[in-house]
């Protein structure tokens, strides 16, 4: 009696195998996907301790208070190097931008989906509030 061997794998079972890589990597995304979200949040609370300290930098510097944000915080990491007291808006570990200024006196980080800190400046100080993550 002779028996068949067998060649390969069945469809079930490459159906399986499949099944449970998706699964891992599943998993793998979402916690990746968390250590990107902490690295941002920890970002843009270090950039309000960097606005505090550019901000009296520039009075020192100038010896008056900035007008706004507009006298010390740029987008161009450039014009960094030209000023102490100039200080760039962070960008994301993906590559966007993190955090915007939609007026001159008022700075949002964060993502559309998800505000992590505003920072909103009067006279020379910085009011922080930051959203618990």
């Amino acid at each position: 009696m002779m028996y068949a061997t067998k060649q390969g794998f069945t469809l079930i079972e490459l159906a399986v195998v499949i099944a449970i890589i998706a699964i891992l990597s599943s998993v793998a995304i979402q916690r990746l996907s968390g250590l990107v979200g902490g690295a941002e949040y920890a970002l843009a609370i270090n950039f309000g301790k960097s606005l505090n300290s550019s901000s009296s930098t520039y009075i020192a510097s100038n010896g008056r208070v900035p007008n706004g944000y507009t006298d010390f915080v740029t987008n161009d990491v450039t014009q960094v190097n030209d000023q102490t007291y100039t200080v760039a808006l962070p960008t994301s570990t993906r590559g966007k931008t993190l955090c915007s200024a939609p007026t001159a006196t008022e700075i949002l980080c964060g993502d559309f989906e998800t505000l992590i800190a505003t920072y909103t400046y009067d006279n020379g100080i910085t009011s922080t509030n930051i959203v618990d993550k």
